[in-house]
């Protein structure tokens, strides 16, 4: 059971839909067997899918979706067995299973390929499936994604020490493990992490190719060793696009412009 109690669970989904009112263009949710969709922008636009971190939601992505959904059909999707909507289930990380799961989502969206913009987590399952299913991403953008660089375990510790600490411990590990974030976004993420239980599992290393990629990183990411992951990409893929971000932290926001900046100058995977 991913939640602690199923109290636990219809607070977090109510306050899901709470926060979802305030998202800042028309949506429509689609519901699939896989996955919970909220989709915005015109009909018929270039397809672009979001893929959300660990312990998140599609609500993430609200300050990014309305230049995105401008000129993109955009499609921001639950991730299974996260605090979202979709499906309770968690695919083993060293297998294919989320590659499955989102050839279902396409499937389920009528698409043949679409462009891909995942954060942590949600950055390892869009990396995993440009290596799998290379012809159907277009567009590759990953946000201090997991699966390169180790995790710190420097942050693990903070967080075991401060775990003792109840709801301060927890607001100040948040604090540390994201950034700067607003009063409603943390809200969220605390009641979250106060009724929801994470991954625990490692995130397997994934290669990397040559073909082109945008990949931003905050230099201040207190989870993932950006340091490493830049270097990583630098080596091993000289095609991708390093976006380096000295001051941010493991949450990204404000990126929407650097992401439609380099698709329109035509960086894609091949």
């Amino acid at each position: 059971m991913i939640f602690k109690t199923e109290a636990g669970r219809q607070r977090i989904h109510q306050a899901y839909r709470k926060l979802m009112e305030h998202w800042p263009v028309p949506y429509e949710r689609i519901e699939l067997p896989e996955a919970s969709v909220v989709a915005s922008g015109p009909a018929g636009a270039p397809a672009l899918i979001l893929l959300h971190g660990s312990g998140g939601t599609s609500a993430g992505w609200a300050s990014e979706v309305a230049a995105l959904a401008e000129h993109h059909r955009v499609y921001a999707v639950d991730l299974p067995g996260e605090p979202g909507l979709s499906p309770e289930v968690r695919h083993d990380l060293g297998s294919d299973g989320h590659a499955r799961w989102l050839d279902g989502v396409l499937d389920g969206l009528g698409l043949t390929s679409a462009s891909l913009v995942g954060e942590s987590l949600g950055g390892f399952v869009a990396l995993d499936y440009a290596l799998r299913r290379p012809a159907k991403v277009e567009h590759l953008v990953l946000l201090n994604p997991g699966g390169l660089g180790r995790m710190r375990p420097s942050f693990a510790l903070k967080a075991l020490a401060l775990a003792p600490l109840g709801r301060w411990g927890l607001k100040r590990s948040l604090r540390v493990a994201l950034g700067s974030v607003d009063q409603a976004a943390a809200d969220f993420i605390l009641l979250i992490f106060t009724h929801f239980r994470p991954r625990r599992d490692p995130l397997p290393s994934l290669p990397l190719t040559d073909r082109p990629m945008l990949v931003v990183l905050g230099g201040r990411d207190a989870m993932i060793d950006a340091e490493r992951t830049r270097k990583i990409v630098e080596e091993r893929a000289p095609g991708a696009t390093v976006r380096w971000l000295p001051e941010s932290g493991h949450l990204l926001r404000g990126q929407s412009e650097a992401i439609l900046t380099w698709m329109a100058a035509g960086g894609q995977v091949r």
